[in-house]
């Protein structure tokens, strides 16, 4: 897998949040005001809408995203707790399916039944790597069409860096430390990914307000 599918990964990685719902249980989400394209990937990585909005589904996405990043996309492993297998497996009517065909696919039956389980979250994983993987292959094309016709602006810069500080992320727009990114930015020929940019940039003189 080439670089520029890795640095897509990693921008839209920047978008995932950990949060906690009411009731104490953890799922994965995407932040408010997350770009179309990320959107779109996880949208694809639903089974091209085929499956509503799943909180596994997005686990799976962060999870496959993070191994693109880290190189490790061929080494996706099944959890290994029941409660979480079992978790996994009630959470969907349909999700048996996975198993069946990771059972038929890889030859007879497993020794245990949480080995099945294992298989068949580890089928889903796979899928969803698949998904995003093509997504992304279409996304570089796209972006290498266009990339001539549309380069990256100041006003695109200024957006991500305003959004960033409503965050808390970085100052206000206009202040000498956003003028010192900018310059930065525009010294390292416009990256595309401005946000991580912008976060690595700050990051650098976390005293500056």
């Amino acid at each position: 897998m080439n670089d520029s599918i890795r640095k897509l990964a990693s921008e839209a990685l920047t978008y995932f949040v950990h949060s906690t719902r009411t009731n104490g249980g953890t799922y994965w989400r995407c932040t408010q005001g997350t770009p179309e394209w990320v959107s779109d990937l996880c949208y694809a990585a639903h089974n091209d809408g085929q499956m509503g909005p799943d909180d596994w589904r997005y686990e799976f996405i962060q999870e496959c995203l993070s191994a693109i990043v880290d190189e490790t996309e061929d080494d996706l492993e099944a959890d290994i707790y029941t409660h979480q297998l079992t978790a996994w497996l009630a959470s969907r009517a349909d999700r048996y399916c996975y198993v069946d065909d990771a059972v038929q696919e890889y030859g007879g039956e497993p020794g245990s039944i949480i080995d099945q389980l294992m298989l068949g979250q580890l089928q889903e994983k796979r899928e969803v790597m698949s998904q995003i993987v093509y997504y992304l292959e279409q996304r570089q094309e796209e972006l290498e069409d266009d990339l001539d016709d549309d380069p990256l602006t100041e006003e695109d810069f200024y957006d991500v860096y305003e959004f960033m500080a409503d965050e808390g992320k970085c100052d206000s727009p206009g202040g000498s430390e956003y003028k010192r990114v900018l310059d930065e930015w525009e010294k390292a020929g416009r990256p595309e990914n401005i946000r991580e940019f912008i976060d690595r940039e700050t990051n650098l003189y976390p005293e500056v307000e």
